[in-house]
């Protein structure tokens, strides 16, 4: 891994409270770069965070980050139960993609933030 990159970073919140994560979803939607704040998730090796949801279209049509609500989040799971979704976004950078040669077994499982970082400084 290269001086100065960032393993992981993570962004999960509700999108109404997270200005970052709207600046993320929108701006990379739109294919637009990413700048100021946003540049450190053109560096980290692993993004995990919020999934949003809406084809590319209905950021496009949005004037502005500020557009984005809470119905841009993905939801799963049964009626009534319809938790928010996670993405893991794994750089395409070539830090990224040596990772995922290193380490292509992967099994989906839920950590904690302590239980991730210890994962994630194993492999560092």
């Amino acid at each position: 891994m290269r001086p100065g990159c960032q393993l992981y970073l993570g962004i999960q919140s509700p999108c109404d409270t997270d200005p970052e994560w709207k600046q993320l979803v929108w701006y990379s939607k739109r294919s637009q770069a990413l700048t100021g704040s946003l540049e450190k998730y053109e560096e980290a090796m692993i993004i995990i965070g919020t999934i949003s949801t809406g084809a590319v279209c209905v950021f496009e049509n949005m004037k502005s980050w500020k557009d984005m609500t809470n119905d841009c989040l993905l939801r799963v799971g049964p009626s009534g139960q319809r938790n928010i979704a996670t993405q893991y976004c794994f750089s395409s950078s070539r830090h990224g993609h040596d990772f995922i040669i290193k380490n292509g077994k992967f099994e989906v499982f839920t950590l904690s933030e302590p239980q991730l970082r210890i994962l994630v400084a194993r492999h560092a």
